[in-house]
This record gives structure tokens, sequence and C-alpha cells, in this order.
């Protein structure tokens, strides 16, 4: 994503820990300041996608992360 940016195709939004580990030549970082509101997210994919790996991340999201009909506290 980094070199995009640098490339002038965009912003990217990223963790602290990734800031340490992407190629930054050519991108200015700026901190976010905290709190930060609460974002809505949301995972899209093709509806006919058979794909093992899409399959694999979508098991693993389903265990790991809060979904619309199941919040963890």
């Amino acid at each position: 994503m980094t070199s995009e940016v640098a490339a002038g195709a965009g912003l990217h939004f990223t963790s602290a820990s990734a800031v340490v580990t992407l190629p930054l030549d050519g991108v200015h970082i700026a901190e976010v300041a905290d709190p930060l509101p609460p974002v809505t997210v949301y995972l899209i994919w093709r509806e006919d996608d058979e794909a093992p790996a899409l399959h694999r991340v979508l098991a693993t999201a389903a265990e790991v992360l809060p979904t619309a009909d199941r919040r963890d506290p």
C-alpha cells in the first residue's frame, strides 16, 4: 500500500506495528490522535468465489471477529 501512496494513488490507514516494517520511501506518516471513534468495517467478496484461501479467511473471521450476528463484549 505504501508504494501506491508514494506513487500518488491515495491515502492509507495502517497500524503502529506496520509502520516499523513497511517501506516508507516517499511517504509522510502522521499519527492519528487517540481516542478514535469506532469504525464499522465490512468484508466483501464475490458471491461465486470458491477460492480455498477465501474460505479459510472467512472461517477465521467468523471465529475471531465480532459480527452483526455476534458481538463480543
